[in-house]
């Protein structure tokens, strides 16, 4: 537990000071994050700011643990793959959408509002429900449904896929494969993709080999999901948004 032999800071009643809650284990900063998440006398914005300091402390203690084994170091390269797969699958099917919407803006121009088509990773809010024989505690699935949660304001801010990540109808020559190589590996023309893993908080010299893509990049450092938290996923949610296009 936090020394009591100086002054602590508390914010709607929770300690909120990076110092004080470094000398809180990752159990007790867990129980913390449960109760803050259903805490009903807070307001949304006091519940985003809470959990953004005890979520990035819990992601900064469990990340200090985690340990570059061999088999560690493969499930991180199966979880690049994994995340590049999707990340690819979701361009394309927003790119097919979008070609369809091209072909109604055809036939009717002057009746046609321009759209956005956003594809999106989402991470499964239910995975302790969808994977058979997982086993888990009541605590796990509570701060799971924390971090996925909108109080959760790194996950709603950046998600997985880049910001700019969208189809436009007003632009009728957008290209799907251009889309890939710019929104999962961040480079543009003929450049050769370079591994985010270079920006990432890794140990680098451990997966140094691995070629780590943009989405992983801000799924893992922006977004408060430690890296074993990532580790348990199997699949991601694929959604498309249809929005009307911003002017």
């Amino acid at each position: 537990m936090p020394r009591r032999n100086r002054n602590m800071k508390y914010w709607d009643g929770y300690l909120c000071r990076d110092e004080d809650l470094e000398e809180l284990p990752v159990g007790i900063l867990e129980d913390v994050i449960v109760r803050i998440y259903e805490d009903s006398y807070l307001s949304r914005d006091s519940k985003r700011d809470l959990l953004k300091v005890y979520l990035e402390m819990r992601k900064w203690k469990l990340d200090k643990e985690f340990r570059y084994t061999e088999e560690d170091v493969r499930r991180l390269r199966e979880m690049n793959e994994l995340i590049e797969r999707q990340s690819i699958d979701a361009i394309r099917a927003a790119y097919r959408i979008y070609r369809e919407e091209l072909e109604v803006k055809a036939e009717r121009p002057e009746e046609y509002v321009d759209v956005e088509v956003r594809p999106q990773l989402k991470v499964p809010s239910a995975l302790y429900y969808d994977e058979p024989g997982f086993i888990f505690t009541e605590k796990e699935e509570r701060v799971w449904y924390a971090l996925c949660s909108l109080y959760n304001s790194g996950y709603e801010t950046f998600g997985m896929l880049p910001g700019g990540a969208f189809f436009g109808t007003s632009r009728p020559d957008e290209s799907c494969e251009v889309a890939i190589r710019d929104w999962v590996y961040g480079c543009h023309g003929d450049e050769e993709p370079t591994s985010w893993g270079d920006v990432m908080h890794l140990d680098r010299g451990k997966v140094k080999d691995i070629c780590f893509v943009w989405p992983f990049h801000n799924i893992y450092d922006f977004c408060g999901f430690a890296m074993t938290d990532l580790l348990k996923i199997k699949k991601f949610d694929l959604v498309i948004e249809l929005t009307d296009e911003v002017l």
